[in-house]
């Protein structure tokens, strides 16, 4: 245990260096993006806030707004931004459940 250039396993008899590569990392060590009680306070919310909420992609949200057999809410434009309502966006889930 003296010298720091000498792996612990070569210093101990009888240890073998079975694996090469460095412990495993955690699963994900990326945060989740939005805090979700602060977005449900909110009364609009953005097209990947509503992703995220609703717990699908940003794709499938742009998806339903285009087809109107979905019937999922109408989005709102304001200052170029697209804003869909908190509350429609609860509904359509509810019955989609």
């Amino acid at each position: 245990m003296g010298d720091p250039h000498v792996p612990a396993a070569e210093e101990q008899p009888g240890l073998a260096v079975t694996d090469s590569q460095h412990s495993s990392a955690p699963a994900s060590p990326k945060v989740a993006p939005f805090d979700e009680a602060a977005l449900l306070q909110r009364m609009f919310w953005s097209v990947p806030e509503t992703a995220f909420l609703m717990r699908v992609g940003l794709r499938t949200v742009w998806r339903l707004m285009a087809d109107p057999k979905s019937k999922f809410p109408k989005p709102r434009r304001v200052r170029g931004r697209t804003l869909l309502g908190a509350t429609e966006v609860l509904r359509f889930m509810a019955e989609g459940a």
